[in-house]
């Protein structure tokens, strides 16, 4: 999906400064392409950074969910989904 998004702005902004199909950009506007480049790296950098945040939120709950039936604790667990996995682990290994 990224890459067609970059791919879309890049051939916009080519024909927005008038380059033929294909061909070279008119001069002086390597500076407007390369802030281009800049923010599309720049958005695919926050875009694995947040799909790596979530996973370890996801993972620091499951987990939260073993210890407390570990040790005890009468909460609720969060991950009602995964219910089996997480009595599996709780179950399986020790805190």
């Amino acid at each position: 999906v990224a890459e067609v998004t970059d791919e879309k702005e890049t051939e916009e902004l080519r024909a927005a400064l008038g380059a033929q199909a294909g061909g070279r950009l008119p001069r002086g506007t390597a500076g407007a392409m390369k802030e281009l480049q800049d923010r599309q790296k720049r958005r695919s950098t926050r875009t694995q950074r947040d799909s790596l945040d979530l996973a370890l939120l996801d993972l620091t709950g499951f987990y939260r969910d073993v210890l407390a039936l570990q040790f005890g604790a009468g909460a609720e667990i969060a991950n009602e989904d995964v219910r089996d996995s997480v009595e599996r682990i709780a179950r399986e290994s020790r805190p």
